[in-house]
């Protein structure tokens, strides 16, 4: 793991840090090294790997940054064999390709480092099943299919890519008695709905395409939940279910190879919503009457656990950026706090995309509203996790074409080490519980923070009006960065120990989704869902706990005892 910190000297200004920063950024500076770092395959673990982390920190240091590595050792998992086979009632075997047609005019296409299409942390397997198609594969789609007399007891299913993580997707799956999982991409949903052309004459995915990615829904490594992956570490089995890993398997498949599995379909029309954009007929629920063989042989976080105590008392933010490069637009994720921050350093950008504006105007003028939209950091699908959602962090998460101005400026604003403020905008909404369940204790709570932070931001205000008030300010800026930690709860949400953020978290329903109060949201669910009416207590209880976390944060910006 490679980590860069940003020194400041002080006998220069921090506005002319910001202006030297703008001015010395060069598109083609940035193209060059985006070209080096994607070169080849970089799968974790592998030699191209490393060369990446090598390049990067030889450009950090010779920047003037103070970057290392850290080495730790995890599970990771790689494809030694793998096929997919369709058995059809007549007794022809179908193979299916699970291979990405090369393109002539892409060498990376050709690369033989390329790695091949599977799911990481899938388990290996060897099973044969009829096949139940899912639709997204939600908690609502098996509703609909048991409404329907279907189920997925002893059955492969197939789902689209979308909607929830994919990671969710199976063990919703495994929880519903499936024995397999097949993942493909729709062309509805990431095929241009097969009327605009496919990669490279647009943007999107060729029928041959397939999606990777992990399936291990939690954080870290899975053989050491909790604790830093150092090299003599305690390990946990593999079989231990303490690593939370997939129970059945997984593996994505193109387009194209689910098209030939879907026509083989009997059983009754699948609702009209669930239709993609496949070269069907009409999509069909099944089972079967064909088989599906399934053969598989399977053979960043933990810097967080590892420095825990540290960031929990020093760090101030964290900036994360998941995709740098993207088309035009300005999208942003962040904890409250940092919602003013993000804009006012957007207003001081120059959108590459509209020459004359900055990324605010161009960022708010795409909400009919003209407020600029931000979400919130509560899904697991990103690096960001350990930092909010376990240690308190402060976060952001941001993607745009001009990523390196908005995260060098942001960084820089952070380094300068002035006031942290925020009005620590309060957008937590009730949980969706009966009318019998109280939410007033979380009304009460979010008033009280209301006012903390309407007097805090008018204390920063005179104190930065004053001069000689540095010890002032200090304070007032500790207890800000202490605020995002006071949401945290050392039990964590209920079942998931490990993510102790009560406001912003995964939901175990959808954990690339944002959920506020996922304790709260994910209990009212499974009560809901049981129908005996039992549980409530425990959602109430839930409500008591956010709340007094909400009173936690307005105590600490207030610098007072309770």
């Amino acid at each position: 793991m490679l980590h860069a910190l940003i020194k400041v000297k002080p006998n220069i200004s921090a506005e002319d840090y910001h202006r030297l920063f703008l001015n010395m950024g060069r598109n083609d500076t940035i193209a060059q090294h985006l070209k080096v770092i994607t070169k080849e395959p970089h799968v974790a673990g592998t030699p191209e790997n490393f060369a990446t982390a090598d390049y990067v920190l030889s450009t950090f240091q010779k920047s003037g940054l103070d970057a290392h590595y850290t080495d730790y050792k995890v599970l990771l998992t790689y494809p030694l064999s793998r096929s997919l086979s369709l058995t059809l009632p007549q007794g022809e075997v179908i193979q299916l390709k699970l291979k990405e047609q090369e393109i002539e005019s892409d060498p990376s296409t050709k690369n033989a480092k390329v790695i091949p299409t599977f799911h990481a942390y899938s388990p290996s397997a060897d099973i044969s099943a009829e096949v139940v198609f899912v639709n997204y594969g939600t908690e609502e789609d098996y509703s609909t299919l048991r409404d329907k007399g279907l189920d997925a007891k002893g059955a492969i299913v197939i789902a689209k890519y979308g909607r929830i993580f994919r990671g969710d997707i199976v063990d919703i799956a495994a929880g519903a008695g499936a024995v397999g999982v097949i993942i493909y991409s729709d062309p509805q949903d990431y095929g241009g709905n097969r009327t605009q052309g496919y990669y490279p004459d647009s943007r999107w995915l060729p029928p041959s395409g397939v999606q990777r990615g992990s399936i291990f829904g939690e954080n870290g490594d899975p053989l050491t939940p909790g604790w830093p992956s150092l090299p003599d570490s305690e390990r946990l089995s593999v079989d231990d279910p303490r690593t939370k890993l997939p129970t059945i398997p997984s593996i994505p498949i193109s387009a194209e190879d689910a098209t030939t599995i879907m026509k083989s379909f009997d059983g009754p029309i699948a609702p009209a919503e669930w239709h993609g954009a496949l070269d069907l007929p009409a999509y069909r629920l099944g089972r079967g009457p064909s088989i599906l063989n399934l053969h598989y042989k399977i053979g960043s976080t933990e810097w967080v656990e590892q420095n825990y105590d540290l960031l929990f008392s020093s760090a101030v933010a964290y900036l994360n950026v998941d995709v740098a490069v993207r088309g035009p637009g300005f999208s942003l994720q962040s904890t409250p706090q940092l919602d003013d921050f993000i804009q006012d350093i957007a207003k001081e950008v120059e959108d590459p995309d509209n020459p004359g504006n900055t990324i605010y105007e161009s960022w708010a003028s795409s909400s009919p509203d003209s407020h600029p939209p931000i979400n919130r950091l509560g899904g697991k699908g990103s690096d960001y996790s350990p930092f909010v959602q376990h240690a308190g962090i402060a976060s952001t998460d941001f993607n745009f074409g001009k990523v390196g101005a908005i995260w060098g400026l942001t960084a820089l604003k952070l380094a300068d080490k002035k006031l942290y403020v925020d009005t620590l905008k309060s957008q937590l909404r009730s949980a969706d519980a009966p009318s019998f369940v109280s939410t007033s204790p979380l009304h009460k709570s979010i008033a009280e923070l209301r006012k903390a932070a309407l007097q805090i931001k008018k204390k920063a205000e005179e104190l930065e009006a004053l001069e000689h008030r540095s010890a002032e300010l200090r304070s007032l800026n500790d207890n800000l960065v202490m605020a995002e930690r006071a949401f945290t709860d050392a039990d964590g949400l209920p079942g998931s120990p490990w993510y102790k953020h009560l406001i912003y978290g995964p939901s175990k329903i959808n954990e690339y989704g944002t959920t506020a109060f996922p304790g709260i949201s994910d209990l009212v669910a499974l009560v809901a869902s049981n129908h005996s009416g039992d549980g409530w207590t425990d959602v109430q209880h839930q409500i008591w706990r956010v709340s007094r976390a909400i009173s936690r944060v307005a105590l600490v910006i207030h610098g007072e005892l309770s």
